[in-house]
Parts: structure tokens; sequence; C-alpha cells
């Protein structure tokens, strides 16, 4: 009438085989958690591309008003361009961003709207990949060692003094800034001349 219930009667797995499972599995995400840092290192540079590419659209319209560029990024707010700036997603920073007016001074001027405005831009960001749109990027600033001086078509620019201070290039050079890894490589773009 009862059908007694014993232990060798029961199914189940045998610690064999829960092993073989958690190994299948340990080896399964050894392979899959180093991928998705690479994808995500890709992801961050493909939003860094397209913050760039905003913040040059956003530029060329400041142009198209003003005629001339802004001399720093926070123009572009103060003056209703942009609610907020976008920052680089690994370090919250502002993107690198140098602006230059034409002609020469003693040193290291100012620029301002009416005697020294900015005609010459200079904006990038750190990547952390070899993304393919590096082979898309400004091919201006390439031949320039750094300086607050350069010289494109016989006309020499200088940088402006008032801009951003913590956004200096290393310019001649495929990293953004003077003091980063040996692997950045930087996206850059820069005003048509």
């Amino acid at each position: 009438m009862y059908k007694r219930f014993t232990l060798s009667s029961s199914k189940g797995f045998t610690m064999l085989e829960l092993l073989m499972v958690v190994a299948i599995i340990g080896i399964l995400s050894a392979i899959v958690v180093p991928n998705l840092g690479e994808a995500r290192k890709s992801s961050r540079d493909a939003r860094r591309i397209s913050d760039i590419q905003q913040l040059q659209l956003t530029i060329s319209l400041y142009y198209n008003d003003k005629g001339r560029f802004p001399i720093k990024l926070e123009d572009l707010t103060a003056e209703n361009y942009l609610s907020t700036l976008p920052k680089d997603p690994t370090t919250n920073a502002l993107y690198f961003y140098n602006s230059y007016f034409a002609g020469t001074g003693p040193s290291i001027l100012n620029c301002d709207p009416t005697s020294r405005p900015v005609v010459l831009y200079h904006l990038g960001a750190a990547l952390e990949t070899g993304h393919a749109e590096l082979n898309n990027d400004s091919p201006i600033f390439q031949v320039f060692p750094e300086s607050y001086r350069v010289t494109i078509n016989s006309i020499t620019y200088q940088r402006c003094a008032n801009a951003t201070l913590v956004t200096q290039f290393h310019e001649g050079s495929e990293a953004c800034a003077s003091l980063v890894q040996e692997t950045e490589r930087c996206y850059d773009v820069s005003s048509q001349l």
C-alpha cells in the first residue's frame, strides 16, 4: 500500500557529475570574462569618439553664429549651445581642447572675440584601444612639436592663454598629453583650414 522510500532508489546527480559541471562553468567564465574587459574598453572608446563628434558639430554651430571658435569648451555651455559638456567616461574630465588665434606675440596671449578671435581649434580624447576611427582623425597637428605656436600653410597660429588649462596636448605625438601611458592613442579633430 505504501511505497517505501530508500536512499539508493532516489534519482539525482553524483558528486562527480556536479564537479564536472562546475569545472565546465569555470572554463567558460575564464574565456568570457577577459573578453568583456576589452568590450568595455571598446565601448568607452566609441562613446569618446561620439562625444568628440558631437562637440565638433556644436563648435561648428557656434562658429556659424559667432564667426569664431570658442576660446574654451565651457563657452559652449555658458552661451547655451550645450546644457552640459560631455566628459571622459573613465576619468570624468573634460576632453582635450586647445584654441588658437592667427598671429604671434611676445609670449602666450589671451584670445578675445574682437582683437584676437579663435580661428583654429584642436579637440581630442585619449582612447584605450586601437580603434578604427584613428585612421579618420585630424592629420594637421601630427607634425608639430609641443609648443604654443604652430605654423600651417605659412600662417602662424598661437595658442590662447585663456583656454582651459587642463587640456594641453602633446602635439606631434599619438598621445594626447605629455604624461600618459605609452599605449594611449589620441583621437583628435581640428577646424578645417
